[in-house]
């Protein structure tokens, strides 16, 4: 029997436990700087402990293109420019503090967090739905970060879930 979205949360939480924050295969940039042109407006999150760190990622970026964060704003995401100046938002994550946002669908590429990912494209993420229903409709190219041992053989998908286009590790690219 497959497990649970829930059961499957609470390994993945019990995985996440004393990780470093590694950082993405260098094939990632690779694949943003070959598929997208200069200036393409691209969301990243901020990682929080246990995740893929996204620091160097958006430092090697950063002058290429637009780069875009969410923030929690109610029950849904506002993607903000990445600037240098940040508060602690509604999770305990880093948020931009930019009144400057985009349109979630004016992105060309959109890197999300994800608790564990299947070679379907199905995400795990924390429950809420955020990025599921800020990306419902989104034609973006939308990336995964996870560790190698967060990739699953199947993970339970409903109707509004949202699925990626790409898993990038800290050893390898996938395109689904």
């Amino acid at each position: 029997m497959t497990p649970t979205k829930s059961e499957l949360r609470a390994q993945a939480m019990e995985r996440r436990q004393g990780r470093n924050g590694a950082v993405p295969t260098p094939q990632l940039i690779e694949l943003l700087r070959r598929e997208f042109s200069p200036n393409s407006p691209i969301g990243c999150y901020l990682n929080r402990p246990g995740e893929l760190s996204t620091a160097s990622l958006i430092s090697q970026l950063t002058n290429q293109f637009q780069l875009y964060a969410p923030a929690v704003i109610g029950q849904n995401l506002s993607w903000r420019k990445l600037t240098n100046e940040f508060q602690v938002g509604k999770f305990g994550i880093d948020e931009p503090l930019s009144n400057i946002t985009i349109p979630v669908t004016e992105l060309a590429a959109v890197i999300i967090p994800a608790l564990a990912v299947d070679l379907a494209g199905n995400r795990l993420g924390f429950g809420g739905g955020y990025f599921d229903r800020n990306l419902a409709g989104v034609t973006a190219v939308k990336l995964a970060l996870v560790y190698d041992e967060d990739i699953l053989t199947k993970i339970p998908d409903e109707s509004h879930d949202v699925k990626v286009d790409f898993i990038a590790t800290p050893t390898q690219l996938i395109k689904i």
